[in-house]
């Protein structure tokens, strides 16, 4: 049991949904992702850091907390990123394997060597000035270049910290990313990111770092931020308007994982709104315009494919984050 760490105000405490629907939402969107992942990769050929990461991802998590997961689907996965792990789709794809891609969901031989090749690639997309330009996603939402670029930063932090990169390798390139966000941090200490995922990277890194005083704030804005609907908006404030099921998830799975006080209120209020915004077809649709840096005016455009995909993956890891571990890894199938 992890300890609590993060605190809010009291609250009155609110029912979980019955477990059984939150199953089946899972279910229902582990369904969505394979099938709209598996034609991706069929179409396109390509990892993107929206689709096949994020699936296998949903997967690894479901499976770690006891859902059925197909052992020789998840290895042929696992199989597609270390095979097409280039930073076509952005650098934050690489960034996104090796979050959460362990040594031994990999099969030995040439994939384990070029998995090992992540964080030098990871490491020759740095800035003369310590930081990583946001690209992928990230880059095409609707935030300051400065703060797509300390997000996607966190990020490169979070990915060569991991268990199983060579830390000495990279050593140079991290004290340069610390030193740039330090500067960040002192630039912008009076000012409010625009989007609530800065803040949920920020906990990501955090949780990752062992940093207990930043988790404890971080946590506490991100609870404050809850919104009535019971969800959260991606973008801060945004005064009038219906949460966002990618931002809900994706905060929901962080203040998960660092244990943040006050879930016993949060978390079934989230949970609700998760499982009223589901579609029939277990995705959760995300309009594009609440995010995206360019509108498309065409109606259907596909690029609402593209969000609700990945705000379908966040939605399941944060729906499974309330159950609890029940195998504490993955294998692959030699």
């Amino acid at each position: 049991m992890m300890r609590s760490l993060c605190a809010a105000g009291e609250l009155t405490p609110a029912p979980m949904p019955e477990p059984a629907a939150v199953k089946a939402a899972v279910q229902k969107g582990l369904a969505f992702l394979e099938k709209e992942g598996a034609a991706w990769y069929e179409e396109k050929s390509c990892l993107s850091c929206h689709h096949i990461p994020f699936q296998v991802w949903a997967h690894r998590e479901a499976q770690r907390r006891g859902f059925s997961v197909e052992q020789k689907k998840l290895d042929e996965w696992v199989g597609w990123c270390v095979e097409l792990a280039e930073p076509k789709g952005g650098n934050d794809v690489l960034a996104e394997l090796m979050v959460f891609l362990s040594r031994d969901m990999v099969p030995p031989g040439e994939a384990q060597k070029k998995l090992e090749t992540l964080p030098a690639k990871i490491a020759s997309f740095q800035k003369p000035d310590g930081s990583w330009a946001a690209s992928g996603q990230f880059h095409a939402e609707s935030w300051p270049a400065a703060e797509a670029n300390e997000t996607t930063t966190r990020l490169m932090l979070q990915s060569l910290n991991s268990p199983w990169a060579d830390a000495e390798k990279t050593k140079a390139n991290r004290e340069r990313a610390l030193a740039w966000l330090k500067t960040r941090e002192a630039q912008t200490a009076n000012a409010s990111p625009q989007s609530t995922r800065t803040h949920a990277t920020r906990l990501a890194y955090a949780v990752t770092i062992k940093h207990t005083v930043q988790q404890v704030a971080l946590c506490e804005t991100l609870l404050s931020q809850q919104q009535p609907d019971g969800g959260w908006r991606w973008k801060m404030g945004a005064e009038g308007k219906d949460s966002d099921p990618i931002t809900t998830g994706e905060v929901l799975y962080v203040l998960n994982v660092a244990a943040a006080k006050q879930m016993d209120t949060i978390a079934p209020r989230a949970v609700a709104y998760l499982l009223k915004t589901q579609r029939e077809d277990g995705a959760w649709y995300q309009d594009h315009k609440r995010i995206s840096n360019k509108i498309r005016k065409e109606e259907n455009p596909k690029v609402d494919g593209i969000y609700t995909y990945w705000s379908t993956a966040w939605a399941t890891l944060g729906l499974l984050s309330t159950f609890p571990e029940v195998k504490a890894e993955v294998t692959a199938v030699k």
